[in-house]
């Protein structure tokens, strides 16, 4: 297979460049201008594309094992490939609970069997997610877990806190923070301000967030273990981790689409589509969570892609789940949002979305060049495409983008030298 007239982007090599590319049994053997094409040899057209090195969701939930009417492995990364993403890192809030060797061995095998792309996992903190008893997380780290968390739920026991970084810290592994102070938030379902007000919703402010990102900044300090701050949403979280950073800590964190293109004015129309933990928050937090992804206190966009039916999200607000779908989307909306407007290049959006999550994971970083297996994705970014809920891949049509139009879309994903989608 040869890709010609193609601008590869690869900022691992500084690479940035027309060139072809020739992939031989899913090997990339030539990267030059103006290869010539074997007779047989199929020709991919690219001319007007990027090729990039697949890109990394590091928070995703695949439902699998116990949740599958709303997605399973093989769903999940499909829509993964057909989003350009090469590798997930699975949330452990499954059913049953990633918490033991013998559930994460479970899933390895389903792996195996099922998974379109690179699936790795975490191991929750706690047993169940219930904060009171700390799951086997030696055993976990040494059947292949890469990260601990107990995202959906908050650890708000700060002995287990520290326990678990100091089980993690001499494996270099990261403890990812859902930052949600449980004895505040008290029922609230989306932003607390003018929107909520307006619709007499009951809202969450930003100290149920920025309250337990303070106090897991304070125990990582103690112990000198990597924390990782999930899905981070208002302007006080981010200027703590800021301040973190500063101090030379080992604190990083990630932003999702909907927390910098969205405000929760999308509320008025999107609904319970719109309903998402932590919320869609307005403007000046929306601003503040762009900002940190100009500036590089947040390191890496990820989707915290958490698809569910839309009937499980009809109704009552207070009682739909929280969550909105996006694994597929995330390469558009965010090339849309920083690229097509000027405020990032192509290589920074590179680096946020396929090389910084895989350095911060201790995972091989993928590279466009000889010898290399192929794990890239072609990316036309000349197409203009209106987001539509049913022409998803993943089970989850739950979005608040209906209607939006993005620029960009996914032409073909390789992954392990194999074609993973094509249009």
């Amino acid at each position: 297979m040869l890709i010609k007239n193609a601008t590869v982007v690869d900022p691992s090599q500084a690479l940035h460049q027309k060139c072809d590319i020739r992939i031989v049994e899913g090997a990339i053997v030539e990267v030059a201008p103006m290869l010539s094409a074997a007779a047989d040899e199929r020709i991919i057209e690219a001319a007007g594309n990027y090729v990039l090195p697949g890109l990394f969701d590091m928070h995703v939930h695949l439902r699998e094992p116990g949740q599958e009417h709303k997605e399973d492995i093989a769903s999940g990364t499909a829509a993964a490939a057909r989003g350009g993403v090469t590798g997930v890192l699975a949330m452990p809030n499954t059913t049953p609970t990633v918490e033991s060797r013998a559930i994460v061995e479970d899933v390895q095998r389903r792996i195996a069997e099922k998974a379109k792309v690179q699936v790795e996992l975490t191991g929750s903190i706690t047993k169940g997610l219930r904060g009171e008893e700390l799951s086997d997380i030696a055993e976990m780290i040494d059947a292949g877990i890469i990260a601990i968390t107990d995202d959906g739920r908050t650890t708000m026991s700060e002995d287990f806190m520290i326990q678990a970084y100091q089980i993690i810290e001499p494996h270099d592994l990261v403890l990812i923070s859902h930052s949600e102070d449980h004895d505040i938030v008290d029922g609230g379902a989306v932003h607390a301000g003018k929107v909520s007000a307006d619709l007499g919703i009951k809202g969450i402010p930003p100290e149920v967030e920025c309250n337990i990102v303070k106090r897991d900044i304070a125990l990582a300090e103690q112990t000198g273990a990597k924390l990782h701050i999930a899905h981070i949403s208002t302007k006080q979280s981010i200027a703590a981790v800021r301040d973190a950073q500063k101090r030379g800590l080992p604190i990083t964190a990630e932003a999702c689409p909907h927390h910098f293109c969205l405000t929760d004015e999308i509320l008025y129309t999107a609904g319970n589509l719109a309903k998402v933990n932590p919320p869609i928050r307005s403007e000046e937090h929306r601003a503040a969570v762009e900002a940190g992804l100009l500036d590089g206190t947040i390191s890496c966009i990820v989707t915290d892609h958490a698809p569910h039916t839309l009937e499980e999200k009809a109704g009552d607000i207070y009682k739909a789940p929280f969550g909105i779908s996006g694994v597929e989307l995330s390469l558009s909306l965010s090339y849309t949002h920083f690229v097509k407007s000027g405020k990032l290049t192509i290589d920074r959006l590179v680096e946020l979305m396929a090389i910084q999550p895989r350095q911060l994971l201790n995972l091989k970083v993928p590279q466009i060049k000889v010898g290399e297996s192929a794990n890239l994705v072609i990316f036309n970014p000349n197409v203009e495409r209106v987001i539509r809920a049913a022409d998803m891949v993943s089970r989850g049509k739950n979005i608040p983008y209906e209607g939006m139009t993005v620029s960009g879309d996914v032409k073909m994903t390789f992954y392990d030298g194999a074609v993973v989608y094509e249009e």
